[in-house]
């Protein structure tokens, strides 16, 4: 329906700079169409995102984040809070 169909404004540069291309979201997800001739059909799906996918963890972020606030994290909020209190120290 319209109310799927994303906006020009939204849409990514390189999907707005293809005059037979459009995105498209609905439940099951949202991609990127083409246009396959002159005519309204048929549509290829030239990328599709599916919703609900597990992505596994890569890099260590959650490790080392963990890691950064368990160490941190109380020693500055008592420090900020002393500070918004109009405390010295």
């Amino acid at each position: 329906s319209k109310r799927d169909l994303i906006t020009k404004a939204n849409q990514p540069r390189a999907v707005r700079s293809k005059p037979r291309s459009f995105m498209l979201a609905t439940a099951g997800g949202a991609g990127i169409m083409r246009r396959v001739g002159r005519d309204r059909y048929p549509i290829e799906i030239v990328y599709w995102l599916k919703r609900g996918v597990r992505i596994k963890p890569a890099f260590g972020f959650k490790a080392k984040t963990s890691s950064t606030i368990g160490a941190r994290f109380g020693i500055n909020f008592v420090a900020s809070l002393s500070d918004a209190m109009g405390h010295k120290g």
